[in-house]
């Protein structure tokens, strides 16, 4: 009842399964876990997102977020 999720902003992206299928690059699923996390720090420090690493779940816990007006000036 309580959970941000309901709000339509805020998901769960898992890295419990990630798939490799590339034979001429392959990749663990440590290096993807990583890449993704690179990906969701740029978006965050972009101001796109807030994201937080869950323990003990294989996921990042992600709200999406408009800049604030501050913040845009930033950007100029």
């Amino acid at each position: 009842d309580s959970s941000v999720h309901q709000l339509a902003t805020t998901f769960d992206i898992s890295y419990a399964s990630f798939i490799a299928d590339n034979s001429d690059n392959p990749r663990s699923v440590d290096d993807l876990k990583g890449i993704l996390g690179e990906v969701l720090k740029a978006m965050r420090e972009e101001g796109k997102l807030w994201v937080k690493y869950e323990r003990g779940q294989p996921c990042f816990h992600i709200t999406a977020r408009k800049k604030q007006p501050h913040e845009a000036s930033k950007d100029n």
